[in-house]
Order: structure tokens, then C-alpha cells, then sequence
């Protein structure tokens, strides 16, 4: 069975809208993207021209290659913190409950969101910066009673 010439142009125009997906993973990932970042850097390849010329087969194929970054992205690369600032004007993370401390479980005054797992070292020497991929973070409510 021969290949004809459209089968080859449309599997080109697969592969070029494709790369610009992975680009865009790539990038997210490299570069610790808010989601905001990551939804606005998405438009490179669901409006690129020649997206919607494609059959519905390879349409669908680039769809679920998306999906399945952007799963990883939640699953494999992503994680839930708490956050607060300690007595010494200091931003403190914190992954379980427990470890935050009794104060600041009462009263309330921390923030959760989801944060890139690999925290930015930074060039200073002062640490790590943890670079959120929310935009809006949830705020504690203190313990009741």
C-alpha cells in the first residue's frame, strides 16, 4: 500500500504541532510555570494554524498527548504544601499537618497550594525558593474549638 502525498503532508503537520506541545511541557517544567503560564503558553498549539487542518484522528492524538503532560505535571511533579510566617518573619513550608506548629494551627494564619517539587536553589546562599503552580491559594481557618 503506497503512501499518498496528503497522508505525508498531514503527518507533517502532526509532527510540527506536536513539537510545539512538548515545547511547551518542556518549558513548563524547566522553568516551574504557574498554571496561569502554563494555560497561556497552551494557546501556541491550540491555536497553531494548522491544528485545525489536521484529521480528527491526529487532532485527537495531540489532544491526548497534552492530556497526558499535563497529568504528569499534577501527579508526578507537583505537590501540596502549607506555608506560614514563623516568629522570625520567616516563610516556613510545611508538607504534613503535624508539622506545623501549635500556634499557627490555631490561629489560622497559614496558606496551602500546590508547589513544584524541586524547590529553586537560590544563587544568594539563602535557600530554596518554592515556586507555586497555583494562582490562588487557600487560606487556613484555624482550628474550630
Amino acid at each position: 500500500m503506497a503512501i499518498s502525498k496528503r497522508q505525508i503532508t498531514n503527518y507533517n503537520k502532526f509532527k510540527r504541532v506536536e513539537s510545539v506541545i512538548y515545547a511547551v511541557y518542556r518549558h513548563a517544567k524547566t522553568w516551574q510555570s504557574s498554571l496561569e503560564e502554563l494555560m497561556e503558553a497552551q494557546k501556541r498549539y491550540l491555536n497553531h494554524p494548522e491544528k485545525d487542518a489536521l484529521p480528527q484522528y491526529y487532532q485527537g492524538k495531540l489532544s491526548g498527548i497534552a492530556d497526558v503532560f499535563f497529568g504528569i505535571i499534577q501527579t508526578k511533579e507537583l505537590e501540596w504544601l502549607m506555608y506560614y510566617t514563623n516568629r522570625a518573619d520567616r516563610v516556613v513550608y510545611v508538607k504534613r499537618w503535624e508539622d506545623m506548629p501549635q500556634y499557627i494551627r490555631n490561629n489560622g494564619n497559614f496558606n496551602g497550594n500546590h508547589f513544584w517539587k524541586n524547590p529553586i536553589k537560590l544563587t544568594d546562599g539563602r535557600g530554596f525558593i518554592h515556586r507555586p503552580f497555583g494562582n490562588n491559594p487557600s487560606k487556613g481557618t484555624g482550628m474550630k474549638g
